[in-house]
């Protein structure tokens, strides 16, 4: 019953990523198996001619007893210079065909790899676009993870199984013209190597299996590891406790070793030995041939062939078996790529062409809450264009999830959003995400420059520079920008690991600013910054022009001094309403 729920839940997997590759990728891919077919074909003219070519090298009487052939090159062979005329053609045939089979090698790196860029470009879109509430579940070190497997998806699977399938049909092609050299040993050579093969298969199936999810596993361990390393450094450093994650780290690697090396056994311990039961065939079949009428010249011919063919034979066959088992070895990486593509699609809304924010913000008989845990109830609220409002309350009392709500990337599950009279449906929610930014605690800086982080994911050539150049005086920061060397084409650094505190917040302001949006965010921005830098950013936030919207959310009362009003929530709920700190 395992068995048939894994072949079923594989077939499926293999058609979601058929399915994720746009048409020109399965076109090309339908190309490569037709070229294989010409592969084999070529394979066959190498293999064949040589037959003919050793009977005429050795007694050119002999070419009357090659298959299909024989008569016309006999003939030929009898012609003055007709022997260089058979020779040029065997080397016409040899080239063509090398030529063919390096067309292949190369359309199936080719095919393989450009693949693993649509998977990869299809899931990236898949993952970005997914609704805001997708990220708070999703684990960060687990999507990186399922990334980084799909280039081996391209390598261990996608490569090595088109090779291995081109590798199957040359197979049966050498063997089809093996049978017609010699019927008997070739059905008697051929059916062991396939049958060791086959037995070989079997035996090993469960083991690779279980293989492939204690790869994923330490795959994904790896990632989570280095990345909350990374992410905890100073306490990693401050406590010396480098030593708990390095452990980590080498109990991921070395499951992830112990599997591989298990595999990588398993790919190339089969060739070994069949490739020595295989020679000693081959002797075998020397000495037989030697015992026939005409002695060993005689049959050259017939066992250049055979060995030819057997040990062209044999290195398809054991691709063949790479290419299966490495598709085996790495269910698991299938499996967690195609639930990448797997997650719904949620096409980009155009947003409508509204203007801009007029009159109001709206909340009527607001209700969300989280795994059935309610978090905002009956909430109702009007902020009128222009107002500095602040948000206050305890830890968990919602001010997060209100922000969240009022961006519109949460929706409500009882009451509406409205803005200017509209309530957001999902078209007007794309046209309010224009019109809104925010500025969070932590501020998230691109590893690039000033110009790049304050004209976020704005293409380099679409960038206006003297938005950036104003949004940065608007937010503080031209003179600290007129001081650098490359001015506004300063990196940051990683995460703005060159700049203040003070500096990174003033770029979120400034970001915000180059948005044009109608109402600013602020989610405990000034929090993590000592009083002096507060301060001025506080100023910088005061000075903002007074049709811009401002919402504050913070513990500290002294960032809320100039509010025009001030919402306490509590448990969920608007406790109070006033219009100064002093009141609170």
């Amino acid at each position: 019953m395992i068995e048939s729920q894994t072949a079923e839940r594989r077939g499926h997997d293999l058609q979601v990523l058929w399915r994720g590759l746009p048409s020109a990728r399965k076109f090309q891919t339908l190309g490569t198996a037709l070229l294989v077919l010409a592969g084999a074909l070529a394979e066959v003219l190498t293999v064949g001619s040589l037959l003919p070519l050793l009977a005429l090298l050795t007694n050119s009487d002999q070419l009357g007893r090659v298959p299909f052939v024989g008569a016309a090159l006999l003939r030929m062979s009898h012609q003055p210079g007709g022997d260089r005329m058979v020779v040029g053609l065997f080397a016409l045939t040899f080239v063509v065909s090398g030529a063919v089979r390096l067309w292949l090698t190369y359309a199936v790196q080719a095919t393989a790899f450009g693949a693993s860029r649509d998977i990869t470009t299809v899931a990236f879109a898949k993952v970005v676009r997914q609704p805001y509430p997708f990220y708070n579940r999703a684990h960060s070190a687990d999507l990186i993870g399922r990334f980084e497997k799909i280039y081996s998806l391209a390598y261990n699977v996608i490569l090595n199984a088109m090779q291995g399938s081109a590798a199957l049909v040359l197979c049966v092609a050498l063997l089809a013209l093996l049978l017609i050299v010699d019927p008997r040993t070739a059905l008697i050579g051929g059916g062991l190597l396939v049958s060791a093969y086959l037995l070989v298969s079997l035996l090993v199936r469960r083991s690779l299996q279980l293989n492939a999810v204690s790869v994923a596993e330490a795959w994904g361990d790896r990632v989570r590891a280095l990345q909350e390393a990374l992410g905890g450094i100073r306490d990693i450093l401050l406590d010396r406790s480098q030593a708990v994650f390095e452990q980590r780290m080498a109990r991921a690697a070395d499951q992830a070793r112990y599997a591989m090396v298990r595999n990588s056994f398993i790919n190339f311990a089969p060739r070994i030995v069949v490739e020595t039961v295989l020679m000693l065939f081959v002797a075998g079949f020397g000495y037989y041939l030697s015992q026939q009428p005409g002695g060993f010249a005689g049959s050259l011919p017939s066992l250049g062939v055979m060995a030819l063919g057997a040990m062209r034979l044999l290195p398809q066959v054991q691709t063949a078996f790479q290419g299966w088992s490495s598709f085996a070895g790495n269910q698991q990486t299938i499996r967690d790529v195609a639930d990448l593509l797997r997650l719904p699609d949620h096409a980009q809304v155009t947003p409508e062409r509204s203007g801009l924010f007029a009159d109001r913000l709206e909340l009527h008989g607001l209700e969300f809450g989280f795994d059935d845990r309610p978090v905002l109830r009956n909430l109702d609220l009007s902020i009128r264009r222009g107002e500095r409002i602040g948000i206050v309350g305890p830890t968990g009392s919602g001010k997060s999830t209100l922000m969240d709500l009022l961006l519109g990337l949460l929706q409500p599950q009882q009451g509406t959003v409205s803005v200017d009279g509209k309530v957001l449906d999902e078209a007007r929610r794309a046209w309010w995400q224009t019109q809104v930014a925010h500025v969070p605690q932590q501020i998230f800086l691109l590893d690039a420059s000033i110009r790049a982080n304050v004209a976020f994911a704005v293409p380099e050539a679409a960038v206006d520079d003297a938005l950036v150049t104003s949004s940065l005086r608007a937010a503080g920061l031209a003179d600290f920008v007129a001081t650098l060397p490359q001015g506004a084409q300063t990196a940051v650094g990683e995460g703005g690991a060159r700049l203040s505190g003070g500096q990174r917040q003033r770029i979120g302001i400034a970001r915000a600013l180059y948005k044009r949006a109608s109402l600013l965010i602020f989610d405990e921005a000034t929090s993590a910054l000592d009083t002096a830098t507060e301060r001025s950013v506080m100023e910088a936030i005061d000075n903002l022009p007074g049709d811009i919207t401002v919402v504050l959310i913070a513990h500290r009362l002294s960032t809320l001094a100039n509010c025009d009003r001030i919402i306490a929530l509590d448990g969920g709920r608007i406790a109070r309403i006033v219009n100064s700190i002093d009141e609170l």
